[in-house]
């Protein structure tokens, strides 16, 4: 195949030795966006106050992921998911959660039907 590509595709292209990834459009999403996805970390992370992940080793995932260092994407595009659902969820007073500085669980997530006592 590279030598039929010769002189139709520049060298440096045919003497790579590593490929592109299927990982390519969702790394370029997350560049696209990146302003507003690392304003998730200006204010305290949902996900990382119910003890789902640690706040610094999260962060360092997602900003490798924006220099090309994304080993676990989908699991790092998962917990975004997650972060960003549970603050609608959060948003639309579905649950309440204690405030920062308590000690959070996920078992002080409340559900609002069971606060006021609805099945």
């Amino acid at each position: 195949m590279r030598r039929a590509l010769v002189g139709i595709v520049p060298a440096e292209i045919l003497s790579r030795r590593t490929k592109a990834t299927s990982a390519r459009r969702p790394l370029r999403a997350l560049d696209n966006d990146w302003n507003r996805l690392e304003s998730l970390f200006d204010a305290p992370l949902a996900t990382v106050r119910l003890g789902y992940f640690d706040e610094s080793k999260f962060h360092e995932a997602f900003t490798d992921a924006r220099s090309g260092k994304a080993p676990q994407l989908v699991r790092l595009l998962r917990a975004l998911s997650l972060e960003l659902w549970i603050r609608d969820v959060g948003r639309r007073g579905l649950i309440q959660m204690a405030a920062v500085g308590q000690q959070n669980s996920a078992r002080e997530v409340t559900a609002v039907a069971s606060a006021t006592g609805s099945p």
